[in-house]
């Protein structure tokens, strides 16, 4: 048989891995993560539908910072000081392609 035994699904921040700074995720990967019950509710339906016996949810794989090159050796320069125009600049562009509403009520 060609059905899986085991699946790994594999996510992490990886969905925003270096929003406008070398990569320029659509709405659609923030919206992933505001409905993150139900990306992981798909996920196990998906393992039971195709018949597995394991379902291995797997993190963010690390990879070293001297590994990167060019546009993200930069972006990783600016996400690792945590510089303030690098992270506002990836929430505008998710809030604006996912529309994103932000408020100061809890």
């Amino acid at each position: 048989s060609l059905r899986p035994q085991i699946i790994v699904a594999n996510m992490g921040l990886w969905w925003l891995h270096f929003q406008t700074k070398g990569r320029n995720q659509k709405g659609c990967v923030a919206e992933t993560w505001m409905n993150y019950e139900h990306w992981l509710n798909n996920t196990l339906v998906l393992a039971e539908e195709a018949g597995a016996s394991h379902l291995l949810f797997k993190t963010t794989n690390f990879i070293c910072d001297d590994k990167y090159t060019n546009r993200y050796a930069r972006a990783n320069h600016f996400y690792r000081k945590s510089d303030e125009a690098t992270i506002k600049e990836c929430f505008d562009s998710i809030r604006d392609s996912a529309s994103v509403t932000t408020s100061n009520e809890d």
